[in-house]
């Protein structure tokens, strides 16, 4: 086939955009890496908080109970921080699933023009490459024609 070759006038965009994409991937990835931090930060608190109310429970002098109730009281707001961090970091992690579907979807829709624009420019190269073996073809006939 003869012809120019197709140039796509949005193919910087749509580079552009294949960046976004990764970009939005890592921070997907980095988003999941953190919520599964935050999630082991919960466990670790809920353990510890598990085992200073269990520490508290054998009874004994004053002094020991207050300070059981002092280290129950810190495990329970650590708890409490790490329950909150947990929070926002799946939070962020939405957020970041929301940034890569719509930068795959703007992605995914520049890219349909795109092959459209192929699609469309090759037609127009195959009807262009037609008429010229029409043409052709007509000469052939033409002086085939004629020379009889």
């Amino acid at each position: 086939m003869t012809g120019s070759r197709f140039r796509f006038s949005l193919d910087p965009v749509l580079d552009g955009h294949a960046r976004s994409v990764e970009s939005a991937q890592r921070a997907l990835a980095d988003a999941i890496r953190a919520t599964a931090q935050a999630q082991r930060a919960v466990e670790a608190a809920a353990a510890a908080l598990d085992a200073s109310s269990q520490a508290g429970e054998g009874g004994g002098p004053a002094w020991r109970l207050q300070a059981s109730a002092r280290h129950r009281d810190a495990a329970r707001t650590d708890h409490s921080r790490a329950l909150q961090a947990l929070a926002r970091v799946q939070d962020a992690e939405a957020r970041a699933r929301r940034q890569l579907a719509a930068a795959v979807r703007k992605h995914e829709a520049l890219s349909a023009v795109r092959e459209e624009a192929e699609a469309a420019h090759r037609a127009s190269a195959m009807r262009a490459e037609l008429t010229v073996l029409d043409d052709l073809a007509a000469s052939r006939h033409t002086s085939l024609s004629m020379g009889r």
